[in-house]
């Protein structure tokens, strides 16, 4: 029993201290950015939406957030049903799991609600031709990458391919040429 207490405190710090350290620093939510981008990108090039790209206002480090405040509940949840309900190790998980996933899934929502609620006018297939940006996550040849750009006063993060299949790193500024979908066709600035 101790060891599991253990674990799921480790699990709560590992999540809690950055949410904590953020509100006291300020936003330090983008030090998870590549990584979430890279997946997401991964799975957007099969066709797998995890964070959708048209999200108004998407702001980076929006999926760190529901990570940290899944962990964070997770170890939390953890922590309680085995102390105080003295929960067996397969019932502390699943209930773990639940409130961790609902944690995650209600932090997500508020965050959408915040970002749409900031965002200025409806964003039309014109608005993003020509919009300058930059390459977040590398786009290499033929494959989907992520660009930020501002468009009308939002920032916004979409999946990104090279025009002429040229590998972009991060950090290039791109224009967009067109979009296919929900992929942004970008060249070199």
């Amino acid at each position: 029993m101790i060891t599991t207490i253990c674990i799921y405190g480790v699990i709560m710090i590992l999540g809690g201290a950055p949410l904590i350290l953020s509100l006291i620093l300020g936003d330090l939510f983008d030090f998870a950015d590549g990584v979430i981008d890279w997946i997401d990108s991964a799975l957007d090039g099969i066709g797998i939406d995890l964070i959708p790209d048209d999200t108004v206002g998407y702001k980076s480090g929006f999926g760190t957030l529901a990570l940290l405040m899944f962990t964070t509940l997770f170890g939390c949840t953890g922590i309680v049903t085995t102390v105080t309900f003295n929960a067996s190790l397969l019932i502390s998980l699943a209930s773990s799991i639940i409130v961790g996933l609902l944690a995650a899934i209600l932090a997500s929502r508020f965050m959408v609600i915040l970002y749409k609620q900031q965002a200025s006018g409806h964003l039309t297939e014109e608005d993003f031709i020509n919009a300058v940006g930059q390459v977040s996550s590398i786009i290499k040849s033929d494959q989907v990458g992520r660009i930020t750009i501002n468009v009308k006063g939002q920032t916004l993060r979409l999946s990104a391919k090279s025009v002429d299949n040229k590998i972009l790193d991060h950090g290039v500024m791109i224009k967009i040429v067109r979009k296919e979908g929900s992929i942004a066709i970008v060249e070199k600035v």
